[in-house]
């Protein structure tokens, strides 16, 4: 008997939380509402202009943070570090290179 009484009673809190939650009006907005309809759904118009024209996509952030920049940010600063004109030659064959498998 007690056993029907704990059960019916633990149902109604069930049911009663159940109708609370299906009352109340879903105000959370997601921040990514309206992408799942892009053709990449991850992917905005402009990454994928980016990575069609080869471009670096913010990729290179981790390495150049670490002292390691790539070809096109030591062609940028060419002055700066003093880069001889066959260093920028050869650095200009590499990013061409780059940029031609990127693409």
């Amino acid at each position: 008997m007690k056993a029907k009484i704990f059960f019916l009673g633990f149902l109604m809190v069930v049911l009663v939380s159940f109708s609370a939650f299906s009352s109340s009006e879903n105000t959370y907005k997601s921040k990514y509402l309206g992408q799942e309809k892009r053709e990449i759904r991850s992917l905005s118009e402009s990454d994928i202009e980016e990575l069609k024209n080869g471009k670096g996509w913010g990729l290179a952030k981790a390495a150049e943070l670490n002292g390691v920049p790539g070809p096109a940010h030591l062609l940028e600063m060419k002055e700066e570090i003093s880069l001889t004109s066959d260093q920028v030659q050869k650095i200009e064959r590499i990013y061409k290179e780059m940029k031609k498998q990127a693409i």
